[in-house]
């Protein structure tokens, strides 16, 4: 990671102070600079040398919505990551900031904790969020299998379409669904990392703005054609197959790549009930969640295709099933809607014996 300038807006001068002390003891941050406010944290961001944004959202004055939507309007290209409560109400606005294009989201250490904790959930947390964007570029095998198609191995038609997100999956999945038309005749299933408050939010989001197919997978659910189902917080999602029917359930167990939901206990078990019908769909985020899964989705006949390096806001999970070859498409944001809707319906028209057409 470069020497970075990071930018810390919070109307609390102690929490300013710390985060500042904090991010400083870090090799790779050269300079912190701290604002109370939003029309400050702007004024400062005229400069052009500020890399990256901790942004806390309830501020008195320009909140951080707005500062989000001048980011948004002026068109200038800083990651912010905001550090707000874990409330309920902290919960809507932080939702809200990351479908106006912030990257990621750290919840405030509780308020009982000492200033040693404290320190320490920055010095983990805020640190290791701050070091995963800055941190982006792809090594060399990346780049090489990005110049270059991996295995394409459907016979038959797309049945389901399995999706993975993780950091800045939150605005990357709005994208996506908007590009998918009302009438996608198959199901969709969607892993996202997040705590299980801020995932109840993000569906119920989704479903009034974005998509209204869109549901929240809390308990066991008949899966029907055209339905989107976001795997609930705290537990994995599963697909399974009960006399002739197939149904969504949450069931527990242990993280999996340290995630609960885990996007490869999802994609290994459509791929047990759907076979060779499943696309995979990895997109942004930290890690390598998917990649397993990407594996059985492949083996069973299937088809994967991943989010591009230059629209991730990480490209740790995408990443990752380039590196081992297994993408058969690398596919930029703005597009990934509408090639899982191309997709869908070239393969049922081969399916059918009548030519494809893109």
């Amino acid at each position: 990671m470069k020497e970075a300038r990071v930018l810390v807006v919070d109307d609390s001068a102690a929490v300013r102070q710390m985060i500042r002390s904090v991010l400083l003891e870090d090799p790779g941050i050269c300079e912190v600079i701290t604002r109370p406010g939003g029309e400050e944290a702007l004024s400062r961001l005229a400069s052009g040398d500020i890399d990256i944004i901790v942004l806390d959202i309830e501020m008195p004055g320009m909140n951080g919505l707005e500062v989000l939507r001048r980011i948004q309007a002026e068109r200038l290209n800083v990651p912010v990551i905001v550090f707000s409560s874990a409330t309920r109400e902290g919960a809507d606005v932080t939702v809200n900031a990351l479908a106006l294009g912030a990257v990621d989201f750290v919840t405030k250490p509780a308020g009982t904790s000492s200033f040693d904790d404290a320190r320490e959930y920055v010095r983990t947390r805020l640190m290791g969020s701050i070091r995963a964007v800055l941190g982006r570029r792809p090594d060399a095998a990346a780049r090489e299998n990005a110049r270059r198609r991996g295995p394409t191995a459907r016979t038959g038609r797309i049945a389901a379409v399995v999706i993975a997100a993780s950091m800045g999956g939150p605005h990357a999945l709005g994208k996506l669904l908007a590009g998918l038309p009302r009438d996608l005749e198959v199901p969709v299933f969607i892993v996202q990392h997040m705590p299980p408050l801020f995932l109840s939010v993000f569906a119920q989001r989704l479903a009034e703005s974005v998509h209204p197919a869109v549901r929240e997978c809390g308990s066991e659910a008949e899966v029907t054609a055209g339905s989107i189902w976001l795997a609930a917080g705290g537990r994995h999602m599963e697909v399974v197959r009960r006399e002739r029917k197939v149904r969504v359930r949450m069931v527990e167990g242990d993280p999996v790549n340290f995630c609960r939901p885990a996007a490869d206990i999802l994609f290994a078990s459509a791929a047990g009930v759907y076979g060779s019908g499943v696309l995979g769909v990895v997109m942004t985020g930290m890690g390598q969640d998917g990649l397993d899964g990407a594996r059985k989705v492949l083996s069973a006949g299937g088809e994967v295709v991943v989010q591009d390096h230059d629209s991730s806001v990480v490209w740790g999970m995408a990443g990752s099933v380039v590196r081992h070859g297994l993408a058969s498409a690398i596919v930029p944001l703005g597009d990934l809607g509408s090639e899982i809707a191309q997709r869908v319906r070239m393969s049922a028209r081969a399916d059918a014996g009548l030519p494809g057409r893109r």
